[in-house]
Parts: structure tokens; sequence; C-alpha cells
């Protein structure tokens, strides 16, 4: 199941793309860290020959923790007494719309949930962040942060997701610049050493970058087929830096994952013994990057420091 990142409103422009897998099953993660790993495929060997052995990082010690949130709220019998009674016409129409946030929660859910994995992207150079007083873990299976300069692959091999350059300009620079970094995410290596060649077909952008975007809107406009999807996180950078992503890959390999171990529930009832109308909630989540080969960031070394 798949949820969607929604902002923006400029016609010319995709942004209703997602951006994150929701996981409702351990055994649905384990599969797509036997995709991320590569040992779904085969390597030809000699006869006589011992099979090919593929290194696997261990993406079961990798497995978040998951949070727990709830949420609880009491209406007194007093009030609901008086509202039914028709004491006070106000303290009718008080009631509910107390009685109504039960139906706002699920808004509130995805909210959250979305809010979560946009700040989990938005910091993934480091190997953790907190959000809302929860430390999230930001590191793919091979130790390092989603973006880093020193991933790991096989044995021995390593490759970076993290770039710095000279990327932004005119719309013919900037335009060569996502061909050439698009290039660079295809080229992303398997386990074996052979490249993934998954085509890259969203830009994410902070939210405060006004001129960014505008240049990524002539950019796309000025290809002759446009295969980009643009998505404006809520983030905040103080910096040109912008992030390129496969949606094939995210889904396939696992990428941005949201870890719905235990979805949320709402109940309410009317207590026996004080006569309090009462409102529970619960769910139990986490984000997580099942790997690294999904995304890169590019951040523009001519922007740095600025706002």
């Amino acid at each position: 199941m798949i949820i969607y990142k929604q902002s923006g409103t400029d016609p010319n422009c995709k942004l209703g793309h997602e951006i994150r897998q929701i996981i409702e099953r351990k055994n649905d993660f384990m599969r797509k860290a036997e995709s991320a790993a590569g040992v779904l495929f085969c390597r030809e060997i000699g006869n006589g020959k011992k099979a090919f052995e593929a290194v696997c990082h261990n993406d079961l010690e990798s497995y978040p923790e998951h949070v727990k949130l709830e949420k609880e709220f009491t209406i007194p019998q007093k009030w609901i007494e008086k509202s039914l009674c028709g004491d006070l016409c106000e303290t009718k129409e008080a009631i509910d719309n107390i009685r109504r946030r039960s139906e706002r929660i699920l808004c509130l859910y995805y909210r959250f949930a979305r809010s979560m994995l946009e700040t989990a992207l938005a910091n993934a150079t480091a190997p953790q962040t907190c959000y809302e007083g929860f430390v999230l873990n930001l590191c793919t299976p091979d130790g390092e942060p989603l973006f880093s300069e020193n991933h790991f692959f096989g044995d021995t091999g390593r490759q970076s997701n993290l770039l710095k350059g000279s990327f932004l300009g005119d719309e013919k620079k900037t335009s060569a610049s996502l061909d050439f970094l698009a290039g660079k995410l295809a080229d992303m290596k398997d386990e074996y050493g052979e490249p993934l060649r998954y085509v890259a077909d969203t830009i994410i952008i902070p939210s405060n970058r006004t001129d960014l975007y505008l240049k990524f809107i002539r950019a796309i406009a000025a290809q002759d087929k446009c295969k980009w999807n643009l998505v404006i996180l809520d983030w905040r950078s103080d910096d040109d830096r912008f992030m390129i992503m496969s949606s094939d890959a995210n889904r396939e390999l696992g990428g941005n994952i949201f870890f719905n171990q235990v979805p949320l529930v709402v109940t309410s009832w009317t207590d026996q013994y004080t006569g309090n109308y009462i409102v529970d909630s619960s769910c139990r989540f986490n984000v997580k990057f099942g790997t690294y080969k999904h995304i890169l960031l590019a951040i523009d070394t001519a922007s740095e420091g600025t706002i």
C-alpha cells in the first residue's frame, strides 16, 4: 500500500507522487531486503566449482525498533448531561466538536507519518535525528547514513550517493545536470558489482528554495520528453540541495519505508463507573531506509550557506 506526498498547486508540475512505501508485515520487509541485497540473482559457475557467494549486509539487525503512540481524551459526565438536557446550546456544540476529534485522529495520524519520513529524509546525511522526542535511525543496512560518500557493496566495493558540485544554472545546464545525476543513479551497483540500471524519475526539493523550484520547472520544460516528477518536501535548507530518486527502485528495493506494525485503532466508550465519555487511540510504527541505491543527494556548492 502506497501513500502519497501532495503539495503545491502548479498545473505544470506533477506533485502527487509516491515517496515512501508502507510495510505492514515483517515478512514483507524481509522480501525487500533480499531483493536489495541481490540474493535473488544467480551467477554462472564452472563445473565442480563452489557456488558464488554474495555478501549481504545484515538487514535483520537493522530492523527498526517501533515507537508506540497513544492519545486519550475524556469528556466529563456533567457536560454530556448538560448537552443532552439542552441546558446550554453552546455546551452541546462544544461536546459535538470534542467528539469529532476522534474523526480527526486519522488525518493527524497520516500527517504525523508523512512528517516523520520527511524529517528522516531531510536529515539523512547524519546517522540519526530526533522527531517529536523519538530518535530515528537514518542508517542503511551497511551502517552508513542514507546519504554517504562511502557506501558498501559486495566485499570491498564503495560507492557514493552524496554528490557535490556545480549543478544549477540556466535551463540547459540544469537539464544536463539532471541527466548526469540520473546516470549516476542508474550506475548504482548491486552486491555483485553489476549496475542496477534503475531510471530516475523523481526530483525532491526543499520547500523554502523558490529559485530552485523555478529552475527545475524551466529545465523540465526544456527537455523533449518530460519524465520527471517534482516533489516539494516540507523541509528547509540553507543551500540548494535536492534529491534524485527512482520510484521503481524505491518500491522494488524497499527504499523509504514506513513500518505500520500496529495500524491505528480508535475506540470510544462511556465509563461505567464515572459516566465520562472516553476516546482512546493507539498505534505502533517507525520509518527505515532499506537501501541507499534508490536515491541520491546533490548539493550545489555555489549556493552553500545562502538563504
